[in-house]
């Protein structure tokens, strides 16, 4: 039988709640779809920038959900291309989000929620950084 880890759940110690799960691996889905070109990465983009804004505004969340929220939206990049349109594109692997996701669980573990939110901030930079550099060389 496989148990629930207890960093997902309802009660008040949970980092995530159950809803949060779904929410977060509908995100996923968005980006995976779109990265790997089954899905229309503008509409995903809109898509999963409209979930983020529900979760913010909602004043409900989790902060370690709007943190791996804000990454999968932070993935997305908009350009405008020569001919004046704007172009929507998603990294096939963002460090970006994988960092701020791995940060936000290991910060909480160590200091619970705030632990959470400073360690997906860490992760998303140090992403971000990785992110800007592969697309560099």
């Amino acid at each position: 039988m496989i148990t629930k880890p207890s960093w997902i759940g309802s009660k008040p110690q949970s980092l995530i709640t159950d809803d949060e799960v779904q929410t977060l691996l509908g995100l996923y889905k968005l980006g995976f779809e779109a990265g790997e070109g089954k899905a229309d990465p503008q509409r995903a983009f809109f898509e999963s920038r409209e979930i983020y804004g529900k979760l913010a505004a909602g004043g409900k969340a989790s902060p370690v959900a709007l943190v791996v929220a804000s990454a999968a939206v932070g993935s997305f990049e908009i350009s405008a291309n020569p001919e004046g349109t704007t172009t929507v594109s998603i990294a096939r692997v963002s460090y970006g989000s994988s960092l701020a996701g791995i940060g936000a669980g290991i910060g909480s573990l160590l200091g619970g929620p705030a632990g959470g939110v400073l360690g997906g901030a860490i992760g998303g930079l140090l992403g971000g950084i990785v992110d800007d550099k592969k697309g560099k060389k």
